[in-house]
């Protein structure tokens, strides 16, 4: 039945979150033939799919057999669009985180996402920072100690990470669609289409001295990377062709600041560990002839 509906190998169709969901349509549908076969049964499955979570929530809610579970289900489930939902939720929501840091701080941790869009001359690339109480500490030891502030110091990381990711692009073209191909190419700096960085961790430690810094986060983008080769046919000549590159991955920065050289912050030097997948499209007419003529 998994394999007939395209499921996965995990889903449970026996499930009650997944049950709750299909069986009152489902059952008016049974016969002795199979039940995957029945439209009404593969509909209802994908809806289950959609709902599983919230659908879990509701189930694990009746099954404690009391109201508060049910009540906190209601409320992560809310929309927050709704005016009403936002009056209530702004006053009754103190009380309520309050009581969670009473049971237990890690609780009380929370993300507001702050966004920047950077400017590189004609180019540019987003940045989305997801800031919980690890990064607040960060953003408030940069802004009390090195008298700056934390957006400024993400954007400096970010436009070095863009900078490195793009070099990284450009050394990965050179060898062509195969690191076995006979051929180098001449590989223009490729071009942001479009590129976000999000920073989702930071720490960072001091000794009284010299201030360590790990961001971490991720990177989602396309560039367009302008490829040339020696023309075959015509010695002397050039031959170029152009090609999309996606790239996504995780990303680790390092960098030590000295408090003694405030006026320098800027002028560090950032180390980058990524686990980046770069995968340029060699489909295009012109990118296929450019290579196969050598």
């Amino acid at each position: 039945m998994k394999l007939a509906l395209d499921l996965p190998e995990k889903f449970d169709v026996q499930g009650p979150e997944n049950l709750a969901v299909i069986c009152g349509r489902c059952n008016r549908s049974k016969s002795n033939k199979d039940l995957h076969r029945k439209l009404a049964f593969a509909e209802q499955v994908d809806k289950s799919i959609a709902r599983a979570d919230d659908v879990v929530l509701i189930v694990e809610s009746m099954r404690n057999g009391h109201g508060l579970s049910a009540s906190l289900a209601s409320a992560s489930a809310a929309d927050l669009g709704d005016s009403a939902t936002q009056d209530t939720f702004s006053t009754f929501a103190p009380g309520l985180v309050q009581r969670f840091a009473m049971l237990d701080e890690g609780l009380v941790d929370y993300v507001s996402p702050a966004n920047l869009r950077v400017s590189r001359g004609w180019e540019g690339y987003d940045v989305r920072v997801l800031i919980n109480n690890r990064l607040r500490f960060v953003q408030s030891f940069v802004r009390v100690m090195l008298d700056r502030e934390f957006i400024q110091l993400i954007e400096d990381v970010s436009s070095d990470l863009v900078d490195y990711t793009i070099e990284k692009t450009r050394g990965h073209l050179v060898i062509g669609p195969d690191e076995s191909f006979a051929h180098e190419f001449a590989v223009d700096t490729p071009v942001i289409q479009h590129m976000e960085v999000t920073v989702d961790d930071a720490e960072v430690t001091w000794d009284g001295e010299l201030v360590n810094f790990e961001i971490c986060g991720s990177l989602d983008g396309r560039v367009i990377a302008h490829v040339t080769g020696d023309d075959p046919d015509e010695p002397g000549a050039l031959r170029d062709a152009q090609t999309d590159v996606a790239i996504y991955g995780a990303f680790r920065s390092k960098f030590v600041l000295s408090l003694e050289e405030q006026d320098e912050v800027l002028n560090y030097d950032i180390h980058h560990e990524d686990k980046f997948v770069l995968d340029p499209d060699w489909s295009t007419n012109s990118i296929e002839r450019l290579f196969d003529d050598f």
